[in-house]
């Protein structure tokens, strides 16, 4: 028992840390967010008060994306475009909102990168193995047997011809 109680108490203490991080950072997240889809951009808005009337679909005060842009750019107290980037902002007292647009070819440049970087791996990976290659660092190991003579790690066994 001894032994097991630092190790629940470091499960604790590490739960109780990683549930603190998520309420702080969620005290600062507004009322309501929606994700709106918009002229080749996704369209973040987050909205508090009086505005999140514009989110409420199915409402007869339900704004549609063309809308929101039109009327949150029009009373924008600070806004910016460049790029295709945009931004909106107005603080009211009985709300306030935040439009950001992010241009979708960004976002599909950005998700792609990963499976990118996956393939270009995996075809290397295949490559050295036909050519008879060491995995990690490509050495030539046709006359080597067991492990790679200049990384250490274990050779693959080559295919069958």
């Amino acid at each position: 028992m001894k032994r097991r109680l630092p190790h629940v108490l470091v499960a604790l203490s590490a739960a109780l840390c990683a549930w603190s991080l998520y309420a702080w950072g969620r005290s600062f997240w507004p009322e309501d967010l929606a994700l709106r889809s918009y002229k080749g951009r996704l369209v973040v808005l987050a909205t508090s008060g009086n505005f999140t009337r514009y989110n409420e679909r199915g409402a007869t005060t339900y704004r549609s994306a063309a809308q929101v842009w039109g009327d949150f750019h029009r009373s924008a107290q600070s806004q910016w475009e460049a790029l295709g980037f945009a931004y909106a902002a107005a603080d009211y007292p009985l709300g306030a909102y935040r439009l950001l647009a992010i241009p979708y070819p960004l976002i599909v440049v950005a998700a792609a990168v990963a499976p990118a970087w996956w393939a270009v791996r995996a075809r290397r990976a295949r490559r050295r193995l036909r050519e008879g290659r060491c995995l990690q660092c490509g050495y030539d190991l046709r006359e080597t047997q067991g492990r790679c003579p200049e990384c250490g790690s274990p050779a693959a066994a080559a295919p069958a011809p």
